[in-house]
């Protein structure tokens, strides 16, 4: 029967074997057995994020705790992890975990001893490989390679690399890239070990890992949450001016944006952010009535709910809003921001929710010319925003043009707040109340909208900068609250949990007041690239 924990512990008891009369390991052993927890927890984390079943993941993870098997055995008889001066450390391991049967009666034995036989390939021989054997070789290597990168950095922190050739296996530190090196990462091809001439060289390889190494896109997201491309690419400035360091970790770094924003919509998609929580929570405990109190309490639920599955909070997803920072306009472009809402697509994190308007057709991608929208704009930083807005609420926004007799609503700021709690008003509940009211007064009627929607990026519990929309936005909160329309029109306190408002210049002849509706699903997050 597979048990993942029996199998550790026989694991471990065999590395206690080559502890010493102090009960330690020798320093390199402790490196490795440090080493294959950390890519245990890697291929941990790569199994979630793929969403792989139990049976995938409890057969990968026991690649990845026996993949070095064999390196402790190496050192000992060897003195060396070099393969090269002593032996295929990955067949050494595979013949070592057959011999001790430690996998028998495992369903996935077989698929287990492939991944650990051809971990260090250059190459994974796939043809006619099951997929359980395939998911294993790939996360067992993916999570391999995230941890290398791990200890390269540790190398170069703790290591007088630059006194001391030996840090570095004795590559010269002050040679530009070999040419073949940089043309095979740039292609995605493998590089030969005699084509490694120079540190650069081996930094790049690693790069190239980015770029086309590493099988699954969690791998990658792991990469560019930990920051490993920056590291590298600082690094190798410290080695060479070379500018090809840079076109090759331009082409890195725009695959891992990718990842990174197929992220932020997954998560957006499903994980409310911490202040609309708060909000919902407080207008919960505030409301005296039984069904505004369920309805709030169903709302919390179905935000916890959504969050531990990572699936949406909501099955209208909307259309995406990008608001990318000017500074990655040379990274991030429309095309990689529609690859990731593909992927994300693909993923099931996205509803299929993109109609051509004129025959109805479905872009199942929800990929068109138009969409996802995609804005660049002026962040303080190297950050992208997302807000996704479903029609229902988009439906509930409104534009009016001042004066407005039917509201007996001049051009002035009172005017102005009888506008907005109008469409509170007319909304009634419709768009998912309790709702957050963006607001832009003046502007034309398209930067209005603009403006308008914009102002549900702000944090609910902020206030506008100018002391006089500051006051409207109090003023026209408490009014809307006390309409009574309540959680979803059904009654009670809190029939809106924001009104956030900015102004915009206008010409004589038009004063708009545009209002933004957004429902209690204010789905909006930003990531840092």
């Amino acid at each position: 029967m597979d048990d993942f924990g029996k199998l550790k512990s026989a694991y471990l008891r065999y590395v206690d074997t080559y502890r010493g009369g102090d009960g330690r390991l020798p320093p390199m052993m402790q490196l490795k057995l440090e080493h294959t927890m950390k890519v245990l927890d890697a291929a941990e984390k790569i199994c979630e994020g793929e969403s792989f079943d139990p049976e995938t993941r409890l057969a990968c993870r026991a690649a990845a705790l026996l993949h070095d098997t064999g390196r402790y055995e190496q050192l000992k008889l060897y003195d060396t992890f070099r393969d090269s001066d002593s032996v295929d450390h990955a067949v050494f391991s595979h013949d070592i975990v057959s011999e001790k049967g430690w996998l028998e009666g495992w369903k996935a034995k077989d698929s287990i001893l492939v991944a650990v036989l051809y971990h260090n390939r250059r190459e994974i021989p796939s043809e006619g490989m099951d997929a359980l054997t395939l998911a294993c070789c790939k996360v067992v290597r993916d999570a391999d390679k995230l941890d290398i990168f791990r200890v390269l950095e540790d190398q170069v922190a703790n290591t007088d690399w630059r006194n001391d050739s030996r840090a570095f296996w004795n590559l010269k530190t002050d040679a530009p890239p070999n040419p073949v090196v940089v043309g095979n990462v740039l292609r995605g091809e493998s590089v030969a070990y005699q084509d490694i001439k120079c540190l650069a060289d081996f930094v790049l390889i690693q790069v190239g890992w980015m770029i086309s190494g590493l099988e699954y896109p969690t791998s990658r997201l792991i990469c560019a949450q930990r920051g490993h491309l920056a590291f590298r690419r600082d690094f190798m400035h410290q080695l060479t001016a070379d500018p090809s360091i840079d076109t090759v970790c331009l082409k890195a770094e725009k695959i891992l944006a990718k990842e990174k924003i197929a992220a932020l919509v997954r998560d957006t998609s499903s994980t409310i952010p911490e202040d609309v929580r708060a909000a919902l929570s407080r207008a919960r405990d505030v409301e005296d009535g039984a069904t505004a109190r369920a309805i709030l309490d169903t709302i919390l639920e179905n935000c916890e709910v959504a969050a531990n599955a990572r699936t949406p909070l909501c099955q209208d997803t909307g259309i995406l809003t990008f608001f990318v920072d000017r500074s990655l306009a040379g990274i991030v472009d429309r095309d990689l921001v529609a690859e990731a809402v593909r992927h994300a697509t693909s993923k099931g994190w996205l509803r299929k929710n993109c109609i051509d308007p004129l025959d109805g057709k479905s872009y199942d991608d929800n990929v068109s010319t138009t969409l996802p929208v995609v804005k660049y704009t002026d962040l303080g930083g190297r950050k992208i925003i997302l807000l996704m807005k479903g029609g229902g609420s988009e439906n509930m926004s409104r534009q009016y043009s001042l004066p407005d007799a039917s509201l007996g609503a001049g051009r002035d700021l009172d005017g102005v707040e009888k506008c907005i709690v109008d469409a509170a008003l007319e909304a009634q509940g419709y768009g998912c109340a309790p709702g957050v009211l963006g607001v832009a007064i003046g502007g034309d009627r398209s930067e209005g909208y603009a403006k308008a929607k914009e102002q549900l990026l702000r944090d609910l519990g902020d206030e506008a900068s100018d002391p006089r929309l500051a006051a409207l936005e109090r003023s026209a909160l408490s009014k809307i609250n006390s309409l009574g329309i309540g959680p979803m029109g059904l009654g009670g306190r809190t029939t809106a949990l924001a009104v956030k408002a900015a102004a915009l210049s206008r010409v004589p002849a038009s004063y708009f007041v545009t209002v933004a509706y957004m429902c209690w699903a204010l789905r909006r997050r930003s990531v840092e690239i």
